[in-house]
């Protein structure tokens, strides 16, 4: 609220004000063990999906990944509408109880990123303080790919795919994605050029430097990897796929095999190669305590996904 205050009335908002502000706000607060968190990931094998399971592999979070058919419609299913109503992946569920005394669903993928930073990136390994320039910048990327790449992307893979085929509308989309690839190359042509001069000398030397704050580089904001980065890649990832020219966009293909050589991204784009199919009968038990309801998995089937589901993919 303080910079929405200095921005109308004239004040000045620093990366120290900004700082101070949130360093209070997150005084007091309980730090989270990742070893604790207990989130359930209902995801498949898409982008969207990766998004989310990527985010939770860099955050290095515990979570259950629980592998939808959306060939067969498991998305369309009650169980499922009760914690997303759009019939969509991905959706979590936290059961951790540390923001909340009920689970909480969140459903959209840049939602979910967003969830995730705001309760489990205390130091902003990922993101970026509420408030100060980056932060509006990641925003700006995050939606960027929420509302262009992804949504045009996706009608390119439907048309190709579609019983009749339909020439123009695989050109206009096709030509769409590409010019959107190519505002992501010349932003990350830019980033280059900006790049500080120890970033830069520890990437000629090291590759994409990687300390306590995360990986630092060529990245879409702030010289750091974050989930603006995450959000754009995993379409990006799939370009050769969707039948996407990349020729003459060298710095988007620096960018892509930088983030595909990061062993957490690798083990998130491999989610849900490990998970099992949840039968309905025990989802839908599970569902049932999200907003608050008092029943809960009986003991005998709680044990037995406990078993199946707390699991990590490697």
């Amino acid at each position: 609220m303080a910079s929405v205050y200095n921005y109308l009335f004239g004040g000045k908002t620093t990366a120290a004000s900004v700082d101070a502000e949130n360093k209070k706000k997150h005084d007091g607060h309980h730090r989270h063990d990742p070893k604790k968190t207990c989130i359930e990931l209902f995801t498949a094998h898409t982008p969207n999906g990766q998004k989310a399971s990527i985010t939770l592999e860099v955050l290095g979070l515990k979570y259950k990944p629980i592998k939808l058919d959306l060939e067969k419609g498991e998305q369309k299913q009650d169980w499922f509408l009760k914690i997303n109503p759009n019939g969509r992946i991905p959706a979590i569920v936290d059961k951790s109880h540390m923001h909340t005394k009920h689970d909480m669903s969140v459903f959209e993928s840049g939602s979910i990123q967003m969830y995730l930073v705001e309760h489990f990136d205390p130091d902003h390994c990922i993101s970026f303080h509420e408030g100060c320039p980056q932060y509006w910048e990641m925003l700006e990327w995050l939606f960027f790919m929420n509302s262009g790449i992804g949504p045009m992307q996706g009608q390119v893979n439907y048309f190709k795919k579609a019983p009749e085929h339909m020439p123009f509308a695989i050109h206009r989309f096709e030509e769409e994605t590409k010019r959107l690839y190519g505002v992501l190359d010349t932003r990350l042509m830019h980033m280059k050029k900006t790049m500080p001069r120890d970033v830069l000398e520890a990437q000629k030397n090291n590759g994409h430097r990687h300390g306590h704050h995360g990986h630092h580089g060529m990245f879409l904001v702030g010289h750091k990897f974050s989930i603006a980065d995450i959000a754009n890649f995993t379409w990006v990832n799939i370009a050769e796929d969707s039948g996407i020219d990349m020729t003459g966009m060298d710095h988007l293909m620096e960018w892509r095999e930088c983030i595909r050589g990061m062993e957490c991204v690798k083990r998130g784009l491999g989610c849900p190669g490990m998970a099992q199919v949840r039968p309905v009968a025990a989802a839908v038990q599970a569902v049932e305590s999200v907003g608050g309801h008092d029943r809960r998995l009986s003991e005998k089937t709680s044990q037995h996904w406990g078993s199946v589901l707390d699991i990590r993919v490697v």
